[in-house]
């Protein structure tokens, strides 16, 4: 079995200055690996609340508490000593025995976050469990949970028990994939044998969290462990879909190719006067019905002015006041055939003419022409 003596320090993650000179965290751990017990350090220190006052922003503080005051990614892991013994006891007894030593070298009670010194050695399997036993009831903790976490979880007595206290006696959360365990979703991310798409850490959190919310994925409670196991369907490391590619031609002629959201940005700062701005919209679009691609962009008559386009560029019509614009909204022209105008919208030929939108709107649904409610109001074109 292997283990390992390791050291906690803080080191800016920006290069700034170094709060905390000379202060560290000295810590045990076998099993899996210390990037692996970190990551439960830094998961605890994620979870911590503080009662309000910062004790100098993480100095005087212990490990987790200091973590979360100064920012979990100021934080840095380091082995200091490996072991690979075949005997379990034999294992827990030096590793206990060099954290004590390490603890003094460092002075890292006074000087550093750990609270204690490490347990007293153990000598067989039974006595240790006297001991976990005596232990879990001078702090009040249970000892099932403290012996699976110390036994199992591979971690100190010092650090099961402050984590019982601080959090309780809930279970922890394990996930299984093809029959193999991680401890979190970074981890199954990470297994390139697992993983082999490639899918990114939040995209899995992201499809478990949805599975759990539907009911779809329910935990099966390991009493004996005290643990939630999940175990991961296959859809959820299936690869990313894909987006749907669009190619484009331009007012200038050119024809670009790409998935909407890379166009966008393409065109937005090539064509700012054709483009919407925001490329939600251009996605709205193509998934309305008349829209097509070039319409979409702005690049040509919306559905809504279709109908004009011949109008204007093949036989001499002209817009009565203004273009309309082919980003922006647009609504059902008026055509003016007695003098070729194209009126852009319902109201701008109400306003041109001083009549009432909802009026006008009413004769066009009626079937008259624009002339035609020009007669009726008694004005000329």
């Amino acid at each position: 079995m292997k283990g390992w003596i390791y050291k906690i320090t803080y080191q800016d993650a920006k290069g700034g200055k170094n709060r905390f000179p000379g202060w560290c965290y000295i810590g045990q751990h076998r099993g899996t690996t210390i990037e692996t017990r970190f990551n439960g350090h830094k998961n605890d220190a994620k979870k911590f609340v503080h009662s309000g006052s910062n004790r100098e922003d993480g100095k005087f503080a212990n490990l987790h508490e200091a973590m979360a005051l100064a920012r979990v990614e100021n934080f840095i892991i380091e082995e200091l000593e490996a072991y690979d013994i075949e005997d379990e006891f034999e294992l827990i007894n030096l590793l206990r025995s060099r954290e004590t030593a390490l603890i003094e070298e460092y002075d890292s009670i006074e000087n550093g976050w750990n609270a204690v010194k490490a347990p007293q050695l153990a000598r067989a399997k039974r006595s240790t469990d006297v001991t976990l036993a005596q232990i879990a009831n001078k702090e009040g903790v249970v000892y099932n949970s403290l012996r699976h976490r110390v036994n199992n979880m591979q971690e100190s007595v010092e650090e099961a028990v402050k984590h019982l206290k601080e959090y309780g006696d809930s279970p922890s959360i394990v996930y299984e994939y093809k029959r193999q365990r991680f401890d979190n979703i970074g981890q199954l991310s990470k297994s390139k044998l697992h993983n082999r798409e490639g899918v990114d850490r939040k995209t899995l959190e992201v499809r478990i969290r949805k599975l759990k919310h539907s009911g779809k994925l329910k935990p099966e409670y390991n009493e004996e462990r005290n643990e939630n196991l999940f175990i991961i369907p296959d859809c959820v490391l299936r690869p990313a879909r894909k987006h749907k590619e669009y190619s484009v031609t331009t007012p200038d002629g050119d024809m670009i190719t790409g998935v909407i959201v890379d166009l966008h940005k393409t065109l937005l700062e090539r064509f700012p006067e054709h483009v919407p701005k925001g490329y939600t919209t251009v996605q709205g679009r193509i998934k309305k019905s008349g829209w097509n691609i070039q319409q979409a962009f702005g690049f040509d008559y919306p559905p809504d002015l279709i109908e004009v386009k011949p109008l204007i560029e093949g036989q001499g019509y002209k817009w009565a006041v203004t273009k309309p614009s082919f980003n922006s909204q647009n609504s059902k022209p008026v055509v003016l055939e007695s003098k070729k105008e194209i009126f852009s919208s319902q109201g701008e030929f109400a306003r041109t003419y001083g009549l009432a939108e909802d009026l006008v709107s009413d004769h066009l649904s009626a079937g008259k022409t624009a002339e035609e409610i020009l007669s009726y109001y008694k004005l000329t074109p």
